[in-house]
């Protein structure tokens, strides 16, 4: 969960999910991804993307460790007036403001393949006559955009000729 470059105030929502869930709450940690969000923001050039995710790869083997080791993480808390500034107001503006699946749509590169619906991760996208068609459950992941192998969905003109990553 992030909100920016940061996790904001994420920590009171993954407070919430586990309390709901009756998850025992071990601690957060942040790892540092190239931005991916080109709905509104571009991505890095690739070199800066490759040496980003080189560090990121070595925070997530740590992690891994940590987890294999059974230690408990860090719960940060970020206080103060950002935090709550991108977690509060205007993360629940921005969701009902911009964060819906009406503005994507394909092009004509699409070929078909059906990856857009398989890279879903809430089964929000179907083929119809070999064509992605969006429903309304989206959270704006751009796992239909970046991992599309021909570059053929867009966001409104606001993706058009923007550089697209996917890590599998």
């Amino acid at each position: 969960m992030t909100c920016g470059g940061d996790t904001g105030k994420a920590i009171k929502y993954i407070q919430k999910l586990c309390k709901y869930k009756e998850w025992q709450l071990k601690g957060i940690a942040e790892i540092k991804i190239p931005e991916n969000y080109i709905a509104l923001f571009s991505v890095p050039d690739k070199e800066t993307s490759t040496q980003i995710i080189k560090e990121s790869d070595k925070q997530i083997n740590k992690i891994i460790s940590d987890i294999k080791s059974e230690n408990e993480f860090e719960i940060i808390n970020p206080s103060g007036l950002s935090g709550t500034l991108k977690s509060g107001i205007t993360n629940t503006a921005f969701y009902k403001i911009f964060v819906h699946a009406k503005g994507f749509h394909y092009t004509n590169k699409c070929i078909g393949c059906g990856e857009c619906v398989t890279l879903c991760p809430l089964n929000n996208i179907n083929l119809k006559n070999q064509k992605p068609v969006w429903k309304n459950n989206c959270t704006h992941c751009m796992a239909c955009i970046c991992g599309c192998p021909t570059e053929a969905i867009e966001y409104k003109n606001n993706t058009q000729n923007k550089r697209r990553y996917y890590l599998k």
